[in-house]
């Protein structure tokens, strides 16, 4: 590992730009925003051009499904909403939600899946979920970063015991909306896929 501080002057394809000029090429490039829990600075858009901040406003407060995808968006983000805890490791939530991606990852890498959306009907059930369990708990009564502003809604703390994490062992497939990248090798046996036009629903079945 060795450290560069240049400074960033743009992304690429390859990788970033420095402010020296240099191009260096990444595989993976990850963003630490600071200790701003419930906004998201970096412009990034989803297919109808709304950024996750825009949606966010919408909402009137961060969430995501199961902490981790949003709705018109086809991005993960890092933190993620309601995935904290002050009783458990972040490193257990953080592992189980990577597993839960790669399993999005790989459909995609081989060329069956474009790409996944979840809906957005199932994203505001599992927030209402989370928020009813939210206001049963001590963390209503509390300022602090845990909430919007410090004093709005919660938006960071994970309401539940560590175990109900295991419910990323498997995603729920009719949560979500797939584009199929090509339809023969979507009849590989790991997948049942009914296709609709140019989409379809997707359910694993191994």
């Amino acid at each position: 590992m060795s450290l560069n501080w240049d400074g960033i002057r743009s992304i690429c394809a390859e990788g970033l730009i420095t402010k020296t000029g240099d191009k260096l090429e990444f595989d993976v490039l990850i963003f630490a925003t600071g200790f701003v829990t419930d906004r998201f600075p970096l412009p990034i858009r989803g297919a109808e051009g709304k950024t996750v901040q825009e949606y966010y406003d919408v909402q009137g407060c961060p969430n995501a499904y199961i902490g981790t995808t949003i709705p018109g968006i086809r991005v993960t983000r890092d933190p993620r909403p309601n995935t904290a805890t002050g009783f458990t490791s972040v490193i257990f939530t953080e592992e189980l939600q990577i597993d839960y991606i790669l399993k999005f990852v790989k459909p995609i890498l081989n060329g069956v899946v474009s790409s996944f959306e979840v809906t957005s009907t199932a994203t505001d059930r599992y927030n209402k979920r989370i928020q009813d369990m939210l206001l049963r708990s001590v963390h209503m009564s509390c300022t602090s970063w845990y909430c919007v502003g410090g004093d709005g809604p919660i938006s960071s703390i994970f309401p539940g015991p560590g175990t109900l994490w295991w419910w990323t062992r498997r995603p729920q497939w009719d949560d979500y909306r797939v584009d199929v990248a090509n339809k023969d090798l979507a009849t590989h046996s790991l997948w049942d896929i009914r296709l609709s036009g140019d989409s379809c629903w997707v359910r694993y079945t191994d």
